[in-house]
């Protein structure tokens, strides 16, 4: 790959996710095993039923949300969209809060970045500074494997750049796969991209190479 790619990345500084119902009360995963109780997940599974919460999960993935929503750093993000719209949507549909809990024990910081009218969904896409690490040093078809045991997708060719953009994210180190139908390859390559430098870039690779600072950011709409 060209000088362009990092090839390293630092150890993050925090050892745990947080989950709570504000700044000042934070629980962690860690600490919390009523959290992810009863939920194991391998890249190599794919979701297959509905997965309960426990009320307890839901209060708390739904408090951690609503801080990430509301914080003034990040209403830039989802101008005009009001919370509690999307509470309500949130509330109707427990198979898609299970799956934004998988993004935050993964540290996606999952937040919305859009409204489609046409199809009166809210879009959730990963808001972490660089893609988290444990979604990362996976080959292309496992990073798929994962995000849909997640009950998520990869942003495709098309949309990846704009989701970049409006999150506000900029990569320091790391690369996202992007999702590329298989007709679209170049080569039987198939694109990462990064924000790095003040600009989006692209390359095109094997997609059986696997790097520490390679994963996915994932999106969801709700």
């Amino acid at each position: 790959m060209t000088s362009g790619v990092p090839t390293h990345r630092e150890t993050p500084t925090a050892s745990d996710i947080i989950i709570g119902q504000d700044p000042r009360d934070i629980i962690s995963v860690a600490q919390e095993p009523e959290l992810t109780e009863g939920i194991v997940l391998t890249h190599q599974n794919v979701l297959q039923e509905l997965q309960e919460l426990s009320p307890e999960q839901t209060v708390l993935i739904l408090k951690t949300l609503q801080s990430r929503f509301e914080d003034p750093l990040n209403l830039k993000r989802h101008k005009d969209i009001p919370w509690g719209d999307v509470l309500a949507k949130l509330e109707r549909n427990s198979q898609k809060l299970w799956s934004l809990l998988q993004m935050e024990k993964d540290r996606h910081e999952p937040d919305v970045i859009a409204f489609d009218e046409a199809t009166g969904q809210y879009e959730f896409f990963s808001c972490s500074p660089e893609v988290p690490e444990q979604s990362c040093n996976f080959i292309y078809a496992d990073a798929q494997d994962r995000a849909a045991s997640m009950g998520v997708e990869i942003p495709d060719l098309d949309s990846y750049p704009a989701k970049l953009r409006q999150s506000g994210v900029q990569d320091c180190e790391t690369w996202g796969w992007v999702g590329v139908q298989e007709n679209r390859r170049r080569n039987g390559k198939v694109p990462i991209s990064g924000y790095h430098g003040k600009k989006i870039k692209t390359f095109w690779i094997k997609p059986t190479s696997r790097f520490p600072i390679l994963g996915f950011r994932a999106t969801l709409k709700v």
